[in-house]
């Protein structure tokens, strides 16, 4: 699997490189267009094969000492020319006293993307843009992260199934249903919780919760 997906990884990390360069040259709008296309879809076949790597092997957390601020920050800057394109509005309310934590940096912010593309898609789908907002909060010792969209809402008989391998409410073509079942591993990995509030036609809130541990100090023997 790891051999295949790096076969594809490298054409296709070429694909997004010179469709993101092509996108700030001055050329015609039908073309534009075009190359917005080839990007998009260039970055959903990268997002499913690094969800299809996650989602194939046990995953050993590689901890270190992280600010989920960061993480998140990071996050949307890599996603920040598609939400733009997408008509996707992101406000942040990012707690500045957030501590710092022991957790896998490049696992959680596979997560955190995976929760943004996810907003991001039934927004667009819905109607064409939307807003999303990502809040940051301590609780007790819980760092809780949740992103809100306006999206159409989820059906309460789809909320128990969310986080169950391959399940998708979309069309085929349109998801994997393998995005937010790599999420909840992560977060159950790192000893936290992941859930969602939603009702149809008024938004989803997808919650994630991670508790605070120490940072793990070098012990030097004399």
């Amino acid at each position: 699997m790891e051999g295949i997906a790096h076969e594809i990884n490298n054409p296709l990390t070429n694909v997004i490189g010179f469709a993101q360069m092509l996108a700030f040259e001055d050329i015609p709008e039908s073309i534009r267009e075009d190359i917005k296309t080839i990007n998009d879809n260039a970055q959903r076949v990268a997002n499913i094969i690094k969800n299809l790597l996650t989602f194939a092997k046990q995953q050993k957390l590689e901890r270190t000492y992280i600010n989920v601020n960061d993480i998140i920050e990071a996050t949307l800057k890599m996603r920040a020319y598609p939400l733009e394109d997408n008509n996707i509005t992101v406000n942040t309310q990012l707690d500045p006293a957030l501590p710092s934590t022991m957790a896998d940096a490049t696992l959680l912010q596979q997560t955190f993307l995976n929760l943004v593309i996810n907003a991001e898609t039934a927004m667009k789908l819905a109607h064409g843009k939307g807003s999303l907002l990502i809040k940051t909060a301590l609780i007790s010792d819980i760092i809780q992260i949740s992103f809100t969209d306006d999206g159409p809402g989820i059906a309460e008989a789809n909320l128990a199934h969310l986080f169950d391998p391959f399940f998708s409410t979309r069309g085929v073509g349109q998801g994997t249903g393998l995005g937010l079942s790599v999420c909840y591993g992560i977060i159950t990995e790192h000893n936290g919780q992941i859930y969602a509030k939603s009702q149809p036609s008024r938004g989803s809130v997808f919650t994630v919760e991670l508790p605070v541990v120490a940072e793990e100090k070098n012990l030097v023997v004399a």
